[in-house]
């Protein structure tokens, strides 16, 4: 069985956390600037999904 990529788009289920206000602001802000350059990932989601894969897999949760 193939390993499943971003292209492949793995269904996504809500998740709902808090995170401190600093790091808020500046995801938002690159967000932002990400979209208006044109620059991916420029998503909230998908900055999130690239920065918490690789502690994922070097931890041990995914393979």
């Amino acid at each position: 069985m193939a390993t499943p990529t971003a292209a492949t788009a793995l269904s996504r289920v809500p998740l709902s956390t808090r995170i401190r206000s600093d790091f808020s602001a500046a995801l938002k802000r690159a967000s932002l600037e990400r979209q208006l350059a044109g620059v991916e990932p420029n998503t909230l989601q998908d900055i999130l999904e690239q920065a918490v894969e690789p502690w994922l897999r070097s931890n041990g949760y995914l393979k």
